[in-house]
């Protein structure tokens, strides 16, 4: 087995297990929530993303759509955590700019445009990006840099 893949493998363990976690923890309490389901989110690969763009470089829009599901759903599970702890979150939408590599690696992450205000989440939603691993992109060592636009507490 590879290394790119092996790294792959073991984060994707680590956002299953941080979904988890997560949604184990908002669960014992009981405040009404929302009907997001972690296992469901990262089953269910949308086809088409409203709003990615792709700016420059190889990868194609269901390739970046299928990559950015673990870190997308990451993100929902930290938005149902931190608001059944009483953090102060509203629904909104974000917009990051990111930049893969050639190899699967994230090299860069940061936020385009956002109607959320939680530095936090926005810090934590941003790390899930960075540790995901595309997968590698054989017969161009071009970056991709693309939006990604993500709606969180609907």
């Amino acid at each position: 087995m590879s290394i790119f893949r092996y790294r792959y493998l073991c984060k994707n363990l680590l956002y299953v297990a941080t979904v988890g976690f997560l949604l184990l923890t908002s669960c014992a309490t009981h405040t009404k929530q929302s009907s997001f389901d972690p296992k469901t989110c990262l089953e269910n690969i949308p086809r088409h993303v409203k709003g990615l763009r792709i700016v420059s470089g190889p990868r194609t829009e269901p390739s970046i759509i299928r990559d950015m599901v673990p870190a997308i759903c990451s993100g929902h599970a930290l938005f149902k955590h931190l608001r059944s702890k009483g953090h102060e979150i509203k629904a909104g939408y974000v917009v990051f700019r990111v930049v893969a590599e050639y190899t699967g690696e994230v090299a860069y992450v940061d936020v385009e445009e956002t109607t959320i205000q939680s530095e936090l989440f926005l810090r934590e939603v941003r790390d899930f990006i960075m540790d995901t691993d595309f997968v590698l992109w054989g017969g161009d060592d071009s970056d991709t840099v693309f939006l990604y636009p993500a709606k969180f507490g609907r």
